[in-house]
């Protein structure tokens, strides 16, 4: 039971540390996965590989509160209930950062 608790916590590290690793050497692994998606300008990936990883590390951190702080219960209605709401949340907040740097249409 606690390497499930624990297993939400070492994926978003993993997903951190590649996205801040990635960073710092100058690899844009965001942009690599969402080309298709989004043209956005170096600066922009820059800058949402960095919210992203960040946001990986909070979840990772309230993660651990949650399941060493709570019942077994209210970690799993947190994982199956709150994770997705504040993932989206996430993401909405993300737009004006992707309108910002969108480079313009030919």
């Amino acid at each position: 039971a606690t390497f499930i608790m624990m297993k939400p916590t070492i994926v978003n590290l993993l997903f951190a540390a590649i996205l801040l690793v990635g960073l710092a050497r100058e690899r844009l692994f965001l942009k690599t996965i969402f080309a298709e998606a989004f043209d956005l300008e170096d600066e922009g990936w820059s800058k949402l590989t960095l919210r992203f990883g960040l946001f990986f590390v909070f979840l990772a951190g309230v993660n651990e509160i949650v399941w060493r702080t709570q019942s077994e219960d209210v970690w799993t209605s947190f994982k199956v209930f709150g994770i997705l709401p504040i993932t989206l949340a996430f993401m909405y907040l993300q737009g004006r950062l992707v309108e910002r740097y969108t480079r313009p249409k030919s």
